[in-house]
């Protein structure tokens, strides 16, 4: 799911020619960028799977892997469809 994330990240920064330090959090980088609800959506969700199971000691399941992989395709096409992404 991590890797789903910086996967994200790394997307955004290619679709969106963002420039933003690696030190930043996800949850600064979601507030300036600017994307679409169905992009901010899908991301919000994404990072707050990595979240629970990173901090809030949630252990990762299948189920949750498959979410965080329909957010990842939504967020991605949300990147590629919205010209105001």
């Amino acid at each position: 799911m991590h890797v789903l994330l910086l996967q994200s990240l790394s997307e955004m920064r290619k679709r969106l020619d963002l420039r933003f330090a690696d030190s930043l959090t996800s949850r600064e980088i979601m507030r300036r960028a600017s994307v679409s609800k169905r992009a901010r959506t899908a991301l919000h969700d994404i990072v707050a799977a990595v979240e629970r199971a990173y901090f809030g000691e949630h252990p990762a399941e299948a189920a949750d892997y498959a979410a965080c992989r329909t957010r990842f395709r939504t967020f991605s096409h949300a990147l590629h469809d919205d010209p105001k992404a």
